[in-house]
């Protein structure tokens, strides 16, 4: 009786395989997210100044492989393709012309003048000319993709869930799914015209960020729900 439930589970299991298959879409749609927000991090990073910093010691095409290999090798271990440390990793990537444009980062290197004139020099001549690079539109990019992919890993967790319980939840999904990208693509396109107002362009950076972190809250709540 006992090998009986066993193989009585493993036809359950199978059951469960079969009807929840369409869940497999979710890590291939957050796979191809990933990529792509790497690609639009890479393209910031060949960019001034990093590219004027690098390009010095060793060819930066040399990197496109391995970043772009990350959302794969993640998805070989089971894990997310777009998970909140490779987002991070990839803003990091774009932070170059970040700071180019910090007037913290300048007050920095008036103190690095004191120990390393030459090198504070070289340093803020390469980041200085990079002051009227703008990617803003890849960092909007990569947030975007970013939030998209997190809302559909929900949803597709969420829909495993609901199977593993015996529903189904492919309806449910789909329009998750459908909503995830309606939501954040209109947040994606109203953002720039927003903060462009004058009222709201002389904001610290800091309260954009805290905006866009709510924002990310939000949506994912009322997914989740």
């Amino acid at each position: 009786m006992r090998w009986l439930r066993f193989k009585k589970s493993d036809s359950e299991e199978k059951r469960i395989e079969i009807r929840g298959s369409y869940l497999i879409l979710g890590p291939v749609i957050n796979l191809l997210l990933a990529e792509f927000a790497s690609y639009q991090a890479l393209l910031a990073l060949s960019q001034p100044p990093i590219l004027v910093l690098v390009s010095k010691y060793f060819a930066l095409q040399l990197l496109y492989p391995v970043i772009l290999s990350i959302p794969i090798i993640l998805l070989i271990f089971r894990k997310n393709p777009f998970s909140f440390g490779l987002f991070y990793f990839l803003l990091l990537l774009s932070a170059g012309n970040l700071l180019s444009r910090s007037e913290l980062f300048y007050a920095c290197l008036d103190g690095l003048y004191l120990k390393f004139p030459e090198f504070a020099s070289y340093l803020n001549s390469v980041f200085s000319s990079a002051k009227d690079v703008n990617i803003f539109a890849l960092l909007l990019n990569i947030v975007w993709l970013f939030v998209l992919s997190q809302l559909i890993w929900i949803s597709t967790e969420k829909g495993r869930e609901m199977e593993e319980r015996g529903m189904s939840s492919k309806n449910l999904v789909a329009f998750q799914w459908g909503f995830a990208f309606i939501s954040t693509y209109l947040i994606f396109l109203l953002y720039p015209a927003v903060f462009t107002l004058n009222f709201v362009f002389e904001a610290p950076l800091v309260i954009v960020g805290i905006i866009g972190v709510g924002v990310f809250i939000a949506a994912t709540f009322l997914l989740s729900r």
